[in-house]
């Protein structure tokens, strides 16, 4: 047919492919929805303008994932501290992995550090220690070793993130492993 339009009126070639171009122009803007529902597939039999051909999908037709769950419940709007702790005794050792939630100093029920409300307080009165400064290199630490055990303590605490590794390895760490005492149970008490 476009031999044929070409043959006796160019310019009724050009108006066809204007009005195929705007078609498709008026299908590529109708597939972006605000929504960010996915819009028909235009090489759905029976579209206007199918070839039957596929396409690549756009975006909004793309599956997405749904963000990794770790299997908990959506977080508590009241929960102001939401932490994993986990203790390793020696190296190659199963880790103890306790939950501590809180709304400010109170513990919320599902969480399993065994002196919970006590964790909570200490979070709420001292969230610094979750958060240490840069190592001091010039700080002197005692040359005294605590044991191997190691911990690790993860989550969010008034929405900062925490990423903090505790270990026994000197006198400042020993510290900071006793100041975080309640957060670290009986696991990193029976070290």
């Amino acid at each position: 047919m476009a031999q044929h339009l070409s043959s006796r009126n160019p310019s009724g070639l050009r108006t066809t492919l204007r009005g195929l171009a705007a078609v498709a122009t008026a299908l590529a803007l109708a597939s972006c929805t605000p929504s960010g529902s996915p819009s028909p597939n235009p090489t759905t039999p029976g579209a206007i303008g199918s070839t039957g051909a596929s396409s690549s999908p756009s975006p909004s037709q793309l599956p997405t994932t749904p963000p990794a769950t770790n299997d908990r419940p959506a977080p508590d709007a009241s929960v102001t501290a939401d932490l994993t702790i986990s203790v390793v005794a020696k190296p190659g050792a199963k880790a103890t992995e306790t939950r501590l939630l809180c709304s400010g100093k109170t513990a919320k029920p599902d969480s399993t550090v065994p002196i919970a409300d006590e964790a909570c307080a200490l979070v709420e009165a001292h969230p610094a220690y979750l958060f240490p400064a840069t190592k001091n290199t010039a700080q002197a630490c005692t040359e005294q070793y605590g044991g191997p055990a190691t911990a690790t303590i993860k989550g969010t605490v008034r929405g900062k993130t925490v990423d903090l590794s505790l270990s026994r390895s000197d006198g400042c760490r020993i510290n900071q492993w006793t100041a975080l005492g309640p957060l670290l149970g009986e696991a990193g008490a029976n070290v």
